[in-house]
């Protein structure tokens, strides 16, 4: 008690709480009312390494981290790296939903450098290169809009896309705090109440004059987040995948595909929360990222902060998607590694150490379920000269690792894979529980300047065959 004393004297911040799974028994209520209660905001647990920035991405956008997929009324299912059939918890509600829904006509699309199971019982499975995740989805975003295949309504009704931004990117806002949109109506800058009609969008034949603040025109969230969706993030995807051919193929050739109309679209579950007038706003452009920046930049130079890298903040905690959030660390600088590494989770094992002494996982379900390996794509491989079920060291520029490979045409060729939770370094356990790569050592390590949480996809490495 008295070194906590201490603690809580000097600075309440200095204490960091940490817990593993209880948070399922007692929903985390004593360890947030502890730290609340202490003053100290650094209260972290197994989530902050396994789907932290899910929970921050979710709580940014609507307040709430818990909500999951409407299958019922879903038609098109898009999957980002979700494994709903080899993961764990709510997945055990998910695959039997995403099942059932298939059965009655939804079509499920995951997009992923690896084949996972997920994938594999897909109607398409999209191999995307680690990190673009974020410039396809600018892309189809551009696409969408520029065919006119948006939701305006739902835009306008359940999001922040018709508030008005001002030139330091901040929402503009009343006396009140609401956010201000250009009301049709009355030709008028207005918060969203009763009788105000919303613009999504300025039209480009000036028919509806543009404001200005301070003599500088004022644009809606949503043709922010336009101009940033840019076409330079298809090219990067193009030339990517087709090592240069010219874009204007893409453009002739490249995005075919049946159309379905926004009409036929319904939101369900989010009305008596977002919709309409005086209703809180889904942040489709997260303003309050803005401001969490200007709180840090000021913090930075009022306590003259050293090695912390204030435009690389400016970059992460930006309110839209930028181009820049496709080129994490590793990928602009580690040059002499041509290869990729990603991870991902066995449905064979999880978080728990003491799961590799399961005998029904190391026995019953044969070898294959004892020792992950190297996943590479038997094209690379035969360049490399490395042969199927080799021993291989991968290296990176953080470590290395060794173990076996196993050749797959279910991963890209540019990319290689290795699963958690195999290599255990704990002496006290048998042979059998120890076996695999522990792949964490060659792990480079970048946090998301945002959530706190490693990708684990970020970073790059070379492969070599090495003689046992």
């Amino acid at each position: 008690m008295g070194r906590l004393q201490r603690i809580r004297a000097d600075n309440p911040a200095k204490l960091i709480w940490q817990h593993g799974q209880g948070k399922y028994l007692i929903g985390d209520q004593f360890p947030k009312a502890f730290c609340k209660a202490f003053g100290t905001p650094n209260l972290i647990h197994r989530t902050t390494t396994c789907e932290a920035a899910r929970h921050v991405a979710d709580d940014i956008t609507w307040g709430y981290h818990g909500f999951l997929p409407d299958i019922a009324h879903t038609n098109l299912f898009l999957v980002f790296g979700s494994n709903h059939f080899g993961a764990e918890q709510y997945a055990r509600r998910m695959d039997h939903a995403i099942t059932d829904a298939r059965e009655r006509g939804m079509k499920v699309v995951v997009v992923e450098p690896r084949l996972s199971h997920a994938g594999a019982k897909a109607d398409q499975w999209f191999p995307v290169r680690p990190g673009k995740d974020v410039a396809l989805v600018m892309a189809v975003s551009r696409l969408l809009i520029e065919t006119g295949q948006i939701d305006e309504a739902f835009l306008t009704t359940f999001t922040n896309a018709p508030q008005l931004v001002g030139a330091e990117g901040l929402i503009l806002r009343d006396a009140g705090g609401a956010g201000l949109v250009w009301d049709l109506a009355s030709g008028s800058l207005k918060p969203f109440v009763n009788g105000v009609q919303p613009l999504l969008a300025f039209p480009a034949d000036g028919s509806i004059p543009r404001p200005e603040l301070d003599g500088v025109p004022l644009r809606t969230a949503f043709e922010v987040y336009r101009d940033y969706s840019a076409r330079e993030a298809v090219e990067i995807l193009w030339l990517n995948a087709t090592g240069g051919k010219p874009f204007e193929t893409a453009l002739r050739d490249g995005f075919k595909g049946s159309i379905v109309p926004a009409t036929e679209i319904y939101p369900r579950g989010l009305e008596a929360k977002f919709k309409g007038p005086g209703a809180p706003k889904m942040q489709f452009y997260a303003d309050s990222m803005l401001q969490t920046f200007a709180n840090l930049r000021q913090v930075a130079l009022e306590s003259t902060i050293p090695n912390i890298d204030v435009e690389a903040y400016r970059i992460a905690y930006s309110p839209v998607p930028l181009r820049a959030h496709a080129f994490p660390t590793p990928h602009r600088e580690a040059a002499d590694y041509p290869l990729y590494l990603i991870t991902f989770k066995r449905l064979y094992r999880n978080q728990m150490a003491s799961s590799s002494l399961n005998p029904i996982l190391n026995f019953a379900l044969g070898a294959d379920a004892q020792e992950n390996a190297l996943l590479i794509n038997p094209i690379t491989a035969l360049a490399l000269g490395v042969r199927d079920g080799a021993q291989v060291r991968i290296e990176t520029r953080a470590g290395s690792a060794t173990g076996k490979c196993r050749f797959t045409e279910g991963i890209r060729p540019d990319t290689v894979g290795v699963s958690h939770h195999y290599g255990h370094r704990i002496g006290a356990f048998p042979d059998y529980a120890r076996r695999g790569i522990a792949i964490n050592q060659a792990l480079e390590l970048h946090p998301d300047l945002v959530s706190g949480m490693n990708s684990f996809n970020d970073t790059k490495c070379r492969i070599r065959q090495i003689e046992v």
